[in-house]
């Protein structure tokens, strides 16, 4: 079977680019301005290089230097933008289009533009698909079809494929009267149980939701 090089840009702790090692892919590089996180990331992903930087401003082929590959090397790029300015969890008075995080899929556009992979994976929370009467979504779709990608958009309810979570995001919660422990909380988030995290509790607990909820919640360390 070909391995498929990924390039995970917003990679975070690198819970997508896991799903695909895990599947046979060749996870070559995690760009993330998030330091803890690229600490995970490289801690489960041994043979990927992880880069610390703002995607926004970063300049493509300088990143392919960085990481020693060439544009054609690239079979995939994958990446998930932050939600925070699309998602219901923020208040509609927080919600605008100009939200400077609501452009970042702009970054993660040049990346493609500029390498032209042969796949395109971009994730979000499901708002996207009509916040701002859909502009953003339209922009993304007309832009890959303008460089000759077949584009396909869905809104995909986790539930329905084994995973205890809904696309809104909000954890399932045991039977038992208590918290979550860390590891209950990122199986339920679909980590496998050889998926470590690193830093601090408040630290896990952000890689493995992202969500600001979750530190209200009363989740507990895995012994």
């Amino acid at each position: 079977m070909e391995r498929y090089n990924v390039l995970d840009l917003f990679c975070g702790c690198g819970g997508m680019s896991w799903g695909l090692a895990k599947k046979g892919f060749n996870i070559v590089a995690g760009l993330d301005i998030w330091e803890i996180a690229l600490k995970t990331y490289q801690y489960n992903h041994k043979n990927a290089k992880t880069l610390q930087l703002d995607v926004a401003d970063a300049d493509p082929i300088e990143v392919l230097k960085q990481i020693g590959q060439k544009p054609e090397n690239i079979d995939v790029i994958i990446g998930g933008p932050p939600c925070q300015g699309f998602s219901k969890n923020t208040p509609a008075s927080g919600r605008f289009l100009d939200d400077p995080r609501n452009q970042l899929y702009k970054a993660f556009l040049r990346f493609v533009k500029c390498i032209q992979p042969k796949v395109v994976i971009l994730e979000n929370v499901a708002e996207i698909y009509n916040a701002f009467d859909g502009v953003v979504r339209q922009e993304i779709v007309s832009t890959l079809e303008e460089w000759g990608y077949r584009v396909k958009v869905q809104k995909i309810d986790m539930s329905h494929y084994g995973i205890p979570q809904r696309r809104r995001r909000c954890f399932a919660h045991p039977r038992e009267v208590r918290g979550l422990t860390m590891r209950e909380a990122a199986r339920i988030q679909s980590f496998s149980d050889d998926f470590h995290f690193l830093g601090s509790r408040t630290d896990q607990v952000g890689q493995i939701g992202n969500l600001k909820w979750l530190q209200r919640r009363n989740l507990q360390h895995h012994r």
